[in-house]
């Protein structure tokens, strides 16, 4: 586990039963971690939205706040094709998609869609990388763009 005291925007959303913590990375990018009350994991994240986000910015104070955090590399392969269904974007793999605007060749369609990525949060920084580009990647101080999401259940690995 990583520590460090400091004077960090913080809150306790009654509501929906967590605690909420805004810490600042470079620029204006900030990252948030939300600690939900013991029992309360699903409850919270059946209820996160950008709505969520926006009260919850309502309901941080500036004050001082001793923060663990685990230190982290986290990595995974997704296919997007079940994704970008769902999005309703399926003629790109259809039989005859038409991809015309970026190949003149009609018999192209996409075969697969893949997405890596990975985090590594550690006393040097957050790096993220996804696909072949590389960013660092918190929140958005606005809270109005998310950027990377993850949850963490069991911070010794084991």
């Amino acid at each position: 586990m990583m520590f460090h005291m400091g004077m960090y925007e913080v809150g306790h959303d009654d509501q929906l039963s967590c605690t909420v913590l805004e810490m600042p990375y470079q620029g204006n990018m900030t990252a948030v971690f939300i600690l939900p009350d013991e029992g309360k994991m699903k409850h919270v994240e059946e209820a996160l939205g950008m709505n969520t986000f926006a009260r919850w910015k309502k309901l941080l104070i500036r004050r001082v706040t001793d923060v663990f955090v685990p230190r982290l590399f986290i990595t995974g392969n997704h296919d997007l094709k079940k994704t970008l269904s769902y999005l309703g974007i399926t003629k790109i793999s259809a039989e005859h998609g038409d991809l015309t605007r970026i190949s003149p060749r009609r018999s192209l369609k996409v075969g697969e869609v893949v997405h890596k990525a990975t985090l590594k949060m550690d006393e040097k920084g957050t790096e993220g990388a996804a696909g072949s580009g590389a960013q660092t990647l918190p929140m958005e101080n606005g809270m109005n763009n998310l950027l990377f999401l993850g949850k963490i259940v069991n911070p010794s690995g084991r």
